[in-house]
């Protein structure tokens, strides 16, 4: 969902089909889901759920200051 949002399921997707898709390009386009909002209410949901709320406070500002820092 998050890869699809991003307009990279696509590419991703016809890159395996073909063959043609290499690690690093996958890992490149996968790791830019760390700057989309739906990728940080599901990890603030995951650690609720584990009963890690301490941790969710931390990670929203650090999603917050990297988002920050590649807009700018």
């Amino acid at each position: 969902m998050v890869l699809r949002r991003m307009d990279q399921l696509k590419p991703i997707m016809s890159g395996a089909i073909r063959g043609t898709l290499t690690q690093s390009e996958f890992y490149q386009r996968n790791r830019d889901r760390k700057n989309v909002l739906v990728y940080r209410r599901n990890i603030e949901e995951y650690l609720t759920e584990r009963g890690k709320e301490h941790r969710v406070g931390r990670f929203r500002r650090a999603f917050k200051l990297r988002r920050a820092a590649r807009e700018a």
